[in-house]
């Protein structure tokens, strides 16, 4: 009989062989357990009796430490904040690498979730971004919720725009081209105003009034 099946269901064991036969497949079990569990976890079921309750406490304790570790790397996930000057590629791939941790638990983040971490973990330095999702949640907006892709391209896309106003060079360059765009917006806008002031000097020209009446006296007389 499989020494295994002291561990599973030693009741059914016991009925099925002698108590001799039970005790030495008991003893077996003891023994394997103790060199197949780490040292620390051997020294807190040593004092069990049979390995059935040595493998109960330690599957108890492994569970236990499990959620523990999984209520730990979710709160890293959750109080990773981004942090100004820091590379934003680089933050984003932590990011996601605590929240691959979480699958090791097999109790993963959603998609949506993920998003709404990544999206509360900018408020502080990217607002506009903030802004731009927020509208996502309003009652009776019809669209989707956004997608942590979607999110983490506007991130990307708005610290590549920050690292390029910090730059003195581009940043001249952004405010030259904004700077041109104004100018040549303003020419037509005053090249229509002067366009009504000639109309309007034609229609009221007093030389032209004159003429007009001129004319008239003549042929009257």
């Amino acid at each position: 009989m499989d020494i295994w099946g002291v561990v599973e269901n030693a009741s059914a064991v016991r009925a099925a062989v002698s108590e001799e036969q039970f005790r030495r497949m008991n003893n077996l079990a003891r023994g394997a357990l103790l060199r197949g569990v780490p040292k620390a976890d051997a020294e807190l079921i040593y004092h069990q009796q049979s390995a059935q309750d040595m493998w109960t406490v330690f599957v108890d304790k492994q569970t236990k430490r499990e959620y523990a570790n999984y209520i730990f790397a979710r709160q890293r996930l959750i109080a990773n904040a981004y942090t100004p000057g820091r590379n934003m590629n680089d933050w984003l791939r932590e990011m996601q690498l605590y929240r691959n941790e979480l699958l090791h638990y097999r109790r993963g983040v959603s998609d949506e979730e993920f998003a709404e971490i990544l999206l509360g973990n900018v408020v502080q330095t990217h607002r506009d971004v903030v802004r731009q999702f927020s509208k996502h949640f309003d009652p009776g907006y019809q669209r989707s919720t956004p997608s942590s892709a979607q999110v983490m391209n506007a991130l990307r896309a708005e610290s590549e725009l920050d690292a390029r106003m910090d730059d003195p060079q581009q940043g001249r360059d952004i405010s030259s081209a904004q700077a041109g765009k104004k100018q040549g917006q303003q020419p037509q806008g005053k090249g229509k105003k002067r366009g009504r002031g000639r109309y309007k000097a034609k229609s009221g020209n007093p030389k032209q009034v004159g003429k007009k009446t001129g004319g008239e006296d003549k042929r009257e007389c």
